[in-house]
């Protein structure tokens, strides 16, 4: 029997989410229910869930500020949230469990099969990716990139452009510098802003880092690091509007 807290300001979400527990084909204890994320701590110390469902944004204290106040993150994390896809793509690329509100069984029943299925999360592992997630969602001027088994902040105004190389995509740097992600460059597109313009099924561009524009029959641009990069016939009249 795994115990599990809920965490959500709507009472309905904690009545609605803990039916399904019961009604799932896992045996889920539901201990305790918390509307008031002030509160939430000190549940989660007394009854040590194995399980915690939590909303992100709460009064008073929202999800992630509950997290960064609990010393020992030993349980299963799952985000109960309203979400946009933007931000869904952002939980997708770290990895988190979230379910989408209104919660649907057959989704409920997934994350439980891979919770059932997983080791417990080591505190450091969950702490960093809390962390990441967090401050690339409340600083639109970073990207955070999966580096030497974590993950490092860059500038999104220093990066010039982005070249796909199947799951693989390298991002090069405005001092001359280049990265190897193992990201496929869609993934990296959705990471970024509308100054990015994806000219080519492999590239990537920033359009403010432009020098010349050539819009002959092999169109292409020349961006401020030197590097020529061919613009698709499929992609050329959108880019000539977005540009000229």
């Amino acid at each position: 029997m795994k115990k599990a807290i809920l965490i959500d300001d709507e009472h309905y979400c904690n009545k609605t989410l803990e039916f399904e527990l019961k009604r799932s084909a896992y045996e889920i204890e539901v201990v305790a229910k918390c509307i008031d994320s002030r509160n939430a701590k000190s549940l989660i110390e007394e009854y040590k869930p194995d399980i915690v469902f939590m909303d992100i944004e709460m009064p008073w204290l929202s999800g992630f500020e509950v997290l960064d106040s609990i010393e020992n993150i030993d349980f299963h994390l799952v985000f109960v949230t309203a979400y946009d896809q933007f931000a869904l793509k952002a939980f997708h690329y770290f990895a988190l469990n979230y379910l989408l509100k209104p919660v649907d069984k057959n989704a409920l029943e997934k994350t439980l099969q891979k919770i059932m299925g997983a080791t417990n999360i080591v505190k450091n592992e969950m702490s960093e990716v809390l962390q990441t997630f967090s401050r690339s969602r409340t600083n639109n001027d970073l990207i955070a990139l999966p580096l030497k088994g974590g993950y490092e902040f860059f500038k999104k105004a220093d990066i010039i452009r982005c070249e796909s190389d199947s799951n693989y995509c390298t991002i090069y740097f405005e001092d001359k510098r280049s990265i190897l992600v193992s990201k496929p460059l869609a993934m990296i597109e959705d990471m970024l802003d509308d100054r990015f313009f994806r000219v080519h099924q492999s590239h990537l561009i920033n359009t403010l880092k432009l020098k010349r524009l050539d819009k002959s029959d092999g169109a292409s641009v020349e961006l401020n690091d030197g590097s020529i990069v061919p613009i698709s016939r499929l992609k050329k009249s959108e880019f000539f509007k977005f540009v000229i």
